[in-house]
This record gives C-alpha cells, structure tokens and sequence, in this order.
C-alpha cells in the first residue's frame, strides 16, 4: 500500500515535467541544447553547394553565447503564419562575440548589401522586395533582448556600396550589433515565402571572435514595432574575404517546386537599383560624390588618409571592388527611418522620400517601355536647345531626365504627391498610380501641365490600401511627344 501510494506520488510529480519537456521539444527540435547532434535533413545532391538551402540545414560554423542560449545552432523558421496586423517586413543582421573568445581591443566590421525576397504567387516567381547598398541603421544593442537598450554606432563611413564600422571591445562584449534594411510592404495576398541576404567581413585581427546571423522582423502599420520573427539563421564565422549571410522559411520539400535557386541569381544582379530607373552606376557616383561635398564632410567620423591606407592594406583581399576613396554622408533620413526604439519615425500616412537610398520595389516594377530619348525632326534652330542634339539628317534627339518623389502624404482616399522641379524645358509632368508593385502600363494616371508645378492629388482612392506611384516628365514638340523615364518607384498606404 505504502509502495502503490509512493509510485502514485512519484507519478504527479514527474506527468508534468514530461508534458513540459514535449511541449518545449517541437520548438527546438532542430538542434540539441548540446549544439553537437545533427540534423535529421538529407540534402540533395543539386544542392550541396546551394547557400541559401544550406543556410538553414547544415550546422553553424561558430556560435555565440545568446545562440546558445536558445539553442540555435542550425536555421531555425520560427514562425509558419504571419500575424494579422502584420503590414511590413524588416531584413536585419546580428554580429555577436563568438563564445568562449576575446575579442581585440580594436576591430573594423564591413557591411555591405543587403537583399530581401519573396516568392510571388501572382507571378510564379522569386522577386526582390528590397535592395540596399549598405545597412540603413546600425546600432549596438544589449543583451540579453528582454531588457535591451540600443545605441546608435557613431564610428561609422559610408562608401558607394558598403559601411565601414569601427569597434571596440567594450562595444560588443556581452552586447550584439544589430542593423537592417528597409521597411517594405508586407502583400500577404501575393508573397507565400520569404528569403534575406546580407554582406560581411572584418578586419584580420577579429578573425575566429565574431559570429554573424540575420532574419526577417514582421512589423506592424507604423513599420516600426516588432510582431514576430520568420526566422533565424545559422552562424557564420567572420572573415576577412566577404560572406553572404542566408536566411529563409522555405520548407525543405517546397524549395525546389518554387525554383528557389534562383534567389542566387538575384542576389547577384544590380536589377533591383535599376529596373524602374536604369540610371548608370557612374551617374550614382557622381550624385554621392555631389552630396559629400555640399555635406562639407565625408563620414561620420573623419578619418585621416593613412589610417584608410593601412586599413586597405589589411583587409586588401576584402574589397576588390570597393575603392575606399568615395566615402559619403548616410541619408539621414533613411537611417531615422527604420530606427528601433531610438529615434521618432514618420507614420505610413507620411513618408519622406530620401533620395537615392529609398528603397524600391524594382525587382517587380515594369521598366518604362517608353524611351526618355525620343527623335523628332526639326528645323535646325531646335539644335540650340540644351537638351536636344541634331544629326547629319536633321534630327533632333531630346533627352529628358526623370525627376524624384521628394514626400508622400496620404489620407483615407486621396494621396499627396511632390516631387522635385526639372531644370529642363518641359511641358509638364505625369504622375501613375496603382495597387499594384508591378505597375502595368495602363495603370491610371494624372497629366499636370506646367514646368512649374512640383505637386499633385490623387483622389478617389480606396481606403487602408498600399498604393505604388512613379512620375515622369514630358515635352510637347508639335504633334509628338517626349517622356523622360520612369521614377524610382515609391509606395504609401492610404487611412483607414
């Protein structure tokens, strides 16, 4: 009796420890608390040498203490559905100190592209979702995340195509650097699944310290507030050569049915920075070398030419293709705008564009099938106009210059548009609108006369819905018309 009343005893106590330990197992069954056991995934042979299917089925290369913590040492998707007040996502980095490591007293970090993906079921295809050169915030966060407080990274230079970080060892011991690219528009409709990528290296001496991972964030309609996270890669261990940080939700047995090789073919083309504007990579150039010097500065933090030499020489197998002589001021309103917890940020129903680091939806915008070049013949007086050249026959040939959005400002029914003036002889300007990032050409548009017009309103629009908007500008010349390109493609989203 006393035996049968004992093992009665016994099996209260335990019941629950059991039901707790199988509950908690789903969650982390990717990968033992020991880091060590392997992963139950086979990986097909076409696609051993895939990054982004290996991201998430082999093993870490290193790991950090906050990893371990969570018992993350292979990908990890974290969350199959996407909440209901979700109207955005995030592509974000974190860089943490490798465990059981000392970090140098002195490190440098490089930051270079980020991409973010979806798969469009409208289209049956891959698309990119947002594309940045560099991060557009940088931050060092504490750890653990419950109680964390961010600090915006004050050493940083910006160059054409990555960011430099200086760090200390005080900076991240015990602490992560967290960055991410742009709030973009979250089509629950349209995208079925979601892959990100980011660029990173570090100088020698932090080889073997430092251990990179990225996700995807969803946010709610400010674009602010974190709701969950898709997923969470694997560790990579920093380099000085570059390396790409994969992440995705994927399932295994989709991968291949929706063509998921080919986000490395995306991953490598420019498209996404000029599809909606095929501007040259010289004329980016030349913009950001115009901005630095009406800035009157070049970084962050100015640093002296030997220091960038030496620096170069140490990380000279890093940067092939990044010539540290074009450094630039960030956009600070990119950066203000997708600042977690740190700083104000502009609702959806406003949105200021800030040039040339605003993100677009060019992976899945329509190029404007018209030319901004257009030949019209002419008497030979036309040839004096700045804007135009004549050939041996006689014809003229105009080039107009595409303009910019400068702000959004929306309403439950109506959106603001403003964009800069041209300098051009033009006859006005023609602003096209649409609820969908693939503008079609008979997508409805507003024609506005006048060269000194820089504003319209787009009324009887549907409430609470996204809308994509580009402009361009257009001359009159006898019975035909020229139209410059296409603009960078913006989107705002009307009230409810």
């Amino acid at each position: 009796m006393v035996k049968r009343l004992y093992l009665r005893s016994l099996s209260i106590f335990i019941t629950p420890i059991i039901l707790v330990s199988l509950m908690w197992h789903p969650l982390h069954s990717y990968a033992s608390n020991t880091l060590n056991s392997s992963k139950d995934v086979e990986i097909p042979e076409e696609l051993a040498n895939d990054p982004v299917y290996c991201s998430m089925n082999t093993p870490s290369e290193s790991v950090s203490d906050e990893m371990i913590r969570a018992w993350r040492d292979y990908g990890h998707i974290i969350h199959d559905d996407i909440p209901s007040s979700a109207e955005y996502l995030l592509n974000f980095g974190a860089i943490e100190e490798t465990t059981k490591t000392t970090l140098p007293d002195q490190f440098t970090v490089y930051l270079g592209k980020m991409k973010m993906f979806a798969y469009s079921i409208s289209q049956k295809r891959w698309i990119t979702i947002d594309s940045q050169p560099y991060p557009t915030g940088i931050y060092i966060y504490t750890l653990p995340w419950t109680t964390t407080t961010a600090t915006k990274c004050k050493d940083v230079t910006y160059y054409d195509n990555y960011a430099k970080v200086e760090l200390t060892k005080k900076d991240l011991q015990g602490n992560c650097l967290h960055f991410w690219g742009r709030s973009v528009p979250l089509l629950k409709d349209d995208y079925l699944y979601y892959a990100a990528c980011y660029d990173v290296w570090i100088s020698g001496n932090a080889v073997g310290t430092l251990t990179a991972s990225g996700g995807i964030d969803t946010k709610d309609s400010t674009g602010r507030n974190t709701l969950t996270q898709l997923y969470s890669s694997r560790g990579y261990s920093g380099a000085t050569y570059k390396k790409t940080v994969w992440g995705t939700n994927i399932p295994n047995d989709e991968y291949q049915k929706c063509n998921s090789q080919m986000l490395n073919l995306l991953y490598s083309s420019d498209s996404a920075y000029s599809d909606s504007n095929t501007s040259s990579k010289s004329e980016s150039t030349n913009k950001s070398s115009n901005a630095n010097k009406s800035n009157g500065k070049k970084s962050n933090s100015q640093k002296s030419e030997n220091d960038k030499k030496s620096s170069q020489k140490t990380d000279t197998e890093t940067t092939p293709s990044n010539k540290e002589g074009t450094s630039k001021t960030p956009d600070k309103a990119a950066d203000k705008s997708n600042d977690e917890k740190t700083t104000d940020k502009k609702t959806s129903s406003e949105i200021e564009i800030p040039g040339e680091s605003f993100t677009e939806q060019s992976a899945a915008t329509e190029s404007s099938a018209e030319s901004s070049t257009d030949v019209v013949t002419t008497p030979s007086v036309e040839s004096n106009n700045r804007d135009a050249s004549t050939d041996e026959n006689n014809k003229t040939y105009y080039k107009l210059r595409a303009p910019k959005i400068k702000l959004l400002s929306a309403k439950n029914k109506s959106i603001d548009v403003k964009w800069q003036k041209s300098s051009q002889s033009i006859s006005g300007y023609e602003v096209q609108y649409s609820t969908k990032q693939k503008i079609s050409k008979k997508a409805k548009k507003v024609r506005i006369k006048g060269k000194k017009r820089s504003s319209t309103v787009i009324s009887t629009l549907i409430p609470n819905t996204f809308y994509f908007i580009r402009v361009r500008s257009y001359k009159k010349i006898g019975s035909k018309t020229v139209y410059s390109k296409w603009s960078k493609q913006q989107y705002i989203k009307t009230k409810k």
